[in-house]
């Protein structure tokens, strides 16, 4: 009987472990440096140099994803630490106020912000 209990528990272990380095998995594409590059606004694509000229200020961006479901958010001259987290195919990035979604299309994580659509490539 003990024996059996053993083995059950050494089961439930391996299965544990195996569920946890299926999701990390998932995660890995996301780990890293994201920078910001470009910015589609009312149908219209710009860079960030070019947002800069228009709109003067920092327009600059960067997301940092990283182990623990920790994110390092820089946007426009802002920093915020936010948690993140893998739903339905999207990223959902939180912080104390807002959940922001940002969505991988071909190697680019575009996040919605307002009525702009934000563009990272990754570092």
């Amino acid at each position: 009987m003990q024996m059996r209990k053993k083995t059950l528990l050494i089961i439930g272990l391996l299965c544990l472990a195996l569920t946890l380095c299926a999701c990390s998995n998932e995660k890995k594409q996301y780990l890293g440096t994201w920078k910001l590059t470009k910015m589609v606004s009312g149908g219209t694509v710009f860079t960030v140099a070019e947002a800069q000229k228009l709109n003067g200020g920092d327009q600059s961006g960067e997301i940092i994803f990283k182990r623990g479901s920790i994110a390092k958010v820089k946007l426009r001259g802002s920093t915020a630490r936010c948690k993140w987290k893998l739903k339905d195919g999207n990223v959902l990035i939180t912080d104390s106020e807002t959940t922001m979604q940002a969505t991988l299309e071909k190697q680019q994580l575009k996040l919605i912000d307002n009525d702009t659509v934000l563009i990272f490539e990754k570092q």
